[in-house]
């Protein structure tokens, strides 16, 4: 496994830890003290689940088309 394989998986991982710790009353955006947190809207987590999920595929010879997330 090739380190740019190896961190491409990490990366998806943690993208579906996050869809998979949203709940549906999620808040975008939090300040507390001034500092600030904001959070990826799901469309922009789904996109970027298709965009890993490829290049994994694509790494291990297991893609024939796109996967799409929507």
């Amino acid at each position: 496994m090739t380190q740019a394989g190896t961190q491409n998986r990490r990366i998806l991982k943690q993208i579906d830890d996050l869809i998979e710790g949203r709940s549906g009353k999620d808040v975008n955006y939090y300040q507390i003290n001034g500092r600030a947190l904001n959070k990826m809207p799901i469309r922009d987590l789904l996109h970027w689940k298709t965009v890993y999920t490829n290049l994994v595929l694509g790494e291990q010879g297991q893609i024939f088309g796109k996967v799409t997330f929507e």
